[in-house]
């Protein structure tokens, strides 16, 4: 009896010591850093742990025998690694993970107003995430200029000398084709348009998100190119905080700070602070500046507040003033130079951006939104005078189903804006202006998948312009192929449309003087047609590596284009059509990223029998980046651009140049110190001929078309909390 009673404690005793096996892990990058957050599932037992801070993660009570252990975290790649259990090794088990070049799958898509990502959707988006705003934020700390000015297919275009105003040119079309959105809400459009890009900062950008070609049928009339999307940063349950310290040779100083922290269960706070001062500077010692002079102070606060587990209320205001003057160098330094050519611009921009998000259930959500934007310009030069305020304000309510295999959107919005000049003098009766525009709008849209292979996305708007009493319906269809795992395109186009406007770039560049406003009684929306179609490849190799090929093609039709002819604007009884293509290479190999970019550009304007190039505009363009980055501690990198020959409105080509750059980031754990070399060939369009004609004093200046600033070269420091 008591031989059975020890064979039976002995067999206990042997599955109680098989339950009780037990194993850790330290989780880590390559780099040997700690990775929080790791999901490791035990397929033998269906259970799962997650690391800790630390990279640390225990298992217990595991049966002996072989167990398979899965190791997963968004951007980085699977491990799956087996054990013989018991376990007879050190603890803990050292586990490394590589990123994944596969991340940007996972990003999700804000503009089309899914909540899918970026691999599920069927209009062709490009997306900017944190690693590239970082990186461009060094170079240009005070604005997004050169962030969009180096991204396939954009082109900021500089339509004044003396002031250095910019606007966005895509796929060859001029600047109030493109949409600019901030959180899917216009802000930046109109008389601010000449000034924005250059005010707004990209320190607090989670996102930008880019998408080529007629877009009217997702927020209205004026994305017959594209659209733009920025997409701000929110608060987290960790504090982060980011202060910057930059200066240049060009005599800039940027002093910027970015806070964001959710406070409690209740309540979240971003904060944006910064002060952008610049020195003039006349790099070809011609007396006149190639950039201004101005200072800037940009405040934007946000406060998020978690009403409950499904209903957020977002409150955020923008403030910035600034004062530019750009000109006859000596009067610069001294106002009280008689004689002397001078650009005087002063601006106040004060807007409110209120979004009210409710998750109804697991795929029912509603949202609101509302923004108010109030933007003041007083721009002075010896002969001309000329002020104004815009108001305008964008409402939009839309309810959302989101479903894996079909989601749809419905809304409406209103959108108005009022711009009323202040009068100078009695004379100044003819062109004395005031514009006016009230859209009101209906829009649908839906994704579907199809099959596994095949996503299709429709869209319709329907808006109504009182001022032109014109209804516009706007249909809109992509289509998303996966052919295989490597292999995938993108097809779609659009109708699109611009109400009559007076802030066009020509306008600008005459500084909205001797104008009539627009009579809406006799001028007539510009219409277009545009179509896309791309096909991307993607492949891994040597484990590490990743290769990405996309070809875009496009064109993009637009009826009677809106011109300044005189002093008025008139509708004429041609088209303009831009097509080409963009070729885009992305490698990456461990630590060394490659992009090659290539874009061709054919836009041509169509007037009765007269064909013309559209002026400015380069066939041909090519970008490349060559990176080595060491992700959180080191990163040096080469830029490499060329633009080809340009026409200009006279007929006349231009030069063709290079322009290249040479960027160092060196981070520890709180601080991270940055230099860049800009142009470093000194491209420069002073050195190719005379800016302007005439005098100094009462200069004509010439169109733009290479850089003005020359070789340039800064440098600044960030601290990390």
């Amino acid at each position: 009896m008591k031989k059975y009673i020890l064979v039976a404690a002995l067999c206990m005793g042997s599955i109680i010591t098989q339950a009780q096996n037990l194993i850790k892990f330290k989780v880590a990058s390559d780099e040997k850093a700690p990775l929080n957050g790791v999901t490791i599932i035990c397929l033998n037992q269906n259970g799962s742990q997650s690391t800790d801070s630390n990279g640390i993660a225990n298992f217990t009570g595991l049966p002996a025998g072989n167990t398979t252990f899965i190791f997963s975290l968004k951007g980085w790649e699977s491990v799956t690694k087996q054990f013989m259990l018991p376990y007879t090794g050190t603890l803990p088990v050292e586990i490394e993970m590589e990123e994944s070049e596969e991340d940007l799958d996972e990003v999700k898509i804000v503009s089309t107003r899914s909540s899918r990502s970026i691999k599920d959707v069927a209009t062709r988006v490009e997306v900017l995430g944190t690693d590239e705003i970082e990186e461009k934020s060094n170079m240009t700390p005070g604005s997004i200029q050169m962030m969009l000015n180096e991204s396939s297919g954009i082109n900021v275009q500089q339509t004044g000398v003396a002031s250095g105003n910019a606007s966005i040119r895509i796929q060859g079309l001029e600047g109030r084709y493109t949409q600019l959105l901030k959180d899917g809400m216009p802000l930046y459009a109109g008389y601010a348009g000449g000034l924005s890009i250059l005010q707004i900062p990209p320190l607090d950008l989670k996102q930008v998100e880019i998408i080529k070609g007629s877009s009217s049928t997702l927020y209205g009339g004026g994305a017959i190119a594209g659209m733009i999307n920025l997409v701000s940063k929110t608060p987290t349950d960790k504090m982060e905080s980011t202060s910057l310290i930059n200066i240049a040779n060009t005599g800039s100083v940027d002093a910027s700070t970015w806070f964001s922290k959710k406070l409690s269960k209740k309540f979240g706070i971003t904060l944006l602070a910064m002060n952008n001062y610049q020195k003039a500077y006349d790099p070809a010692n011609i007396n006149l500046s190639a950039i201004p002079t101005f200072n800037r102070v940009t405040v934007n606060p946000r406060l998020f507040w978690y009403m409950d587990k499904k209903s957020t209320l977002t409150l955020g205001l923008n403030g910035s003033i600034e004062n530019r003057l750009g000109g006859n160098m000596d009067y610069i330094k001294n106002p009280t130079v008689a004689g002397a050519y001078f650009e005087r611009n002063q601006s106040k921009r004060l807007s409110s951006q209120l979004t009210f998000d409710r998750q109804v259930d697991k795929e029912h959500r509603l949202q609101v939104k509302n923004s108010v934007n109030s933007f003041y310009r007083n721009m002075e030069s010896p002969s001309n005078g000329f002020k104004g305020k815009q108001l305008s304000s964008f409402s939009e309510i839309s309810y959302a189903l989101d479903h894996k295999k079909f989601d749809w959107v419905i809304g409406a919005n209103l959108w108005t804006e009022n711009f009323s000049r202040e009068r100078i003098g009695v004379a100044d009766t003819l062109y004395y202006k005031m514009y006016q525009l009230t859209t009101v709008g209906m829009f649908a849209n839906s994704q579907w998948n199809v099959s596994k292979k095949v996503v299709l996305e429709t869209g319709l708007r329907t808006d109504y312009v009182s001022q032109l009493n014109k209804v516009f319906v706007l249909p809109r269809v992509s289509t998303l192929i996966r052919y295989n795992n490597q292999w995938s395109s993108r097809i779609g186009g659009g109708i699109g449309y611009k109400a009559p406007t007076i802030f066009t770039e020509e306008a600008e560049q005459r500084g909205y003087v001797n104008f009539k406003t627009i009579n809406f009684s006799t001028s007539l929306p510009e219409n277009s047609t545009g179509f896309n179609a791309d096909v991307t490849y993607k492949a891994t190799f040597l484990r590490r590596g990743h290769i990405s090929v996309n070809q875009l093609f496009y064109y993009t039709h637009l009826n009677r284009p809106l011109v300044l002819q005189g002093n008025e604007f008139v509708n004429t009884k041609g088209h303009i059509d831009s097509k080409g293509f963009e070729t885009n290479l992305k490698l990456r190999y461990k630590e060394l990223v490659c992009f090659v970019g290539y874009w061709y550009t054919d836009t041509k304007r169509h007037t009765d029998t007269l064909l013309t190039v559209m002026p400015l505009t380069a066939k041909h363009r090519l970008s490349s980046t060559i990176m080595y980055e060491k992700h959180g501690k080191l990163r040096i990198g080469l830029e490499i651009f060329y633009t080809g020959k340009q026409t200009l409105s006279t007929g006349l080509d231009v030069h063709d140049y290079w322009n290249l750059g040479i960027l160092v980031e060196k981070r520890w754990k709180k601080v991270a110190v940055y230099f860049n070399l800009e142009n470093f060939l000194d491209a420069r369009q002073t050195k190719y001929g005379s800016i302007y004609t005439g005098t100094v004093s009462q200069p004509v200046f010439s169109e733009i078309w290479a850089p003005l600033d020359g070789r340039t070269f800064n440098g600044g420091v960030k601290l990390y909390l």
